[in-house]
């Protein structure tokens, strides 16, 4: 997929705002993720330092809670809530693991993420800001966004970036870490 260049701008700003997220021993990674809508566009980067551990810690705890669909934030499932909060959980209890993400007025409608736990992890925290930001207004949505985002915001290792656009003049406001 190629990006266009407020995408690429606006997706350099999540990657930047990790910064040394990854000081741990191990192989680093950092996976992007881009969702949107209703004027609002969101990049986010999840970065950490062993990414076999924590897909297989992924892939047990979707055999715990028995969810085996792809997590998507679109995704109106409730069985997908117990996954979620476990994900959320597993965020919390790993200390190399970091997200960023800018909010930023863009296109709307999401990237299609690459397969793998990590980079659905990466999407699904990434449409949970969105969801966020834009004010969602489904129970299931809204209300498992809001339960993601209140737990990792205690972790110190969740940053979101924004930028508000006012007319034809833009203000950059940053919310720092959450």
């Amino acid at each position: 997929m190629l990006l266009g260049r407020r995408e690429f701008l606006t997706f350099i700003g999540a990657t930047l705002a990790v910064g040394p997220a990854i000081a741990a021993p191990g192989e680093p990674f950092r996976i992007g993720a881009r969702s949107g809508g209703t004027g609002i566009s969101i990049a986010g980067v999840l970065a950490g330092s062993d990414p076999g551990r924590h897909a297989a810690a992924i892939r047990d705890l979707r055999r715990a809670t028995g969810y085996w669909r792809r997590l998507r934030y679109s995704s109106t499932d409730p069985r997908k809530a117990a996954f979620a909060a476990a994900l959320a959980e597993h965020f919390a209890a790993e200390p190399d693991l970091r997200f960023a993400a800018t909010l930023a007025p863009g296109p709307s409608g999401a990237a299609a993420a690459p397969p793998g736990e990590l980079a659905e992890l990466a999407q699904f925290l990434t449409g949970c800001v969105y969801a966020e930001a834009a004010g969602a207004t489904h129970p299931l949505k809204r209300d498992l966004a809001a339960a993601t985002l209140s737990r990792l915001r205690r972790t110190g290792r969740f940053t979101v970036a924004g930028l508000a656009v006012q007319g034809k003049r833009a203000e950059q406001r940053n919310t720092g870490v959450c």
